[in-house]
């Protein structure tokens, strides 16, 4: 019904498409596709493909792949403020399609954890082990440490060996960070021989490191990691203790 009236409206009035046309009906294509996951999440599509009268398309043209992030953007953020979670990183396209009417909007929404760019590929579970990208090496840089020391804003000190750590506002991260400028499942670092890369998990506020917001990024000690503003200063040694620092070459 509120499609029908929607559509109905738009072409008594020739209105434009608006892109919050857009955004509303993605985000209830989304709550439509639910599944229930391990230990009772939510899951939600991540992949949505939005078909448009070809008019209305070329319309949009001139800032589609601007348009598609932002609605990338605003899905992500939807599933977070409602408990939500995406099986992947959120993608939307925009397509052309000459059966669907002037000004009327058809959204196929699935779930799809593949991808290629390993700059939106979804995090590992947590323990696993893979290929991790390189995304920025020194060849005189300092070798890893046996432990990576995370000094949070709240005073909170978090020492890490190998492994995974998932940080967010949710009960069941391994570090949980009750800040509201953090998202429920903000961001995993992962450390092995290699080093420490840092992964933003769809965060509504973005990740941060050194200053530079970051899909993926390698830590080093010294940096300061931000999650959605909150600071975690990036140290060698071990919690309680006086940490060692190393900073950017």
């Amino acid at each position: 019904m509120e499609r029908a009236i929607e559509g109905g409206s738009r072409a008594i009035f020739r209105q434009r498409l608006q892109p919050i046309e857009l955004a509303k009906a993605a985000a209830r294509a989304m709550q439509r596709e639910q599944l229930v996951g391990p230990g009772g999440v939510r899951e939600v599509a991540n992949a949505f493909t939005i078909a448009l009268h070809p008019a209305d398309l070329a319309e949009l043209a001139p800032y589609q792949a601007g348009l598609e992030q932002r609605l990338a953007r605003y899905l992500t953020g939807f599933a977070d403020e409602r408990g939500l979670v995406p099986v992947g990183p959120v993608a939307v396209r925009l397509v052309s399609d000459p059966l669907v009417r002037r000004r009327g909007i058809r959204v196929d929404a699935r779930m799809d954890d593949r991808a290629d760019d390993p700059m939106t590929r979804p995090a590992a579970p947590l323990g696993a082990t893979e290929p991790l990208p390189r995304v920025r090496r020194s060849s005189d840089g300092p070798a890893p440490a046996a432990t990576l020391l995370l000094i949070l804003e709240d005073g909170r000190q978090v020492a890490m060996a190998d492994g995974a750590l998932r940080i967010g506002r949710a009960l069941d991260n391994d570090l949980v960070i009750a800040d509201t400028r953090v998202s429920r499942y903000h961001a995993q670092i992962v450390r092995d021989g290699d080093g420490s890369i840092v992964r933003d998990l769809g965060s509504t506020n973005g990740t941060a490191v050194a200053g530079r917001v970051v899909a993926e990024d390698r830590l080093s000690p010294g940096d300061t990691l931000s999650l959605g503003g909150y600071r975690i200063a990036v140290r060698l040694g071990a919690a309680g203790g006086p940490p060692g620092s190393a900073g950017r070459r």
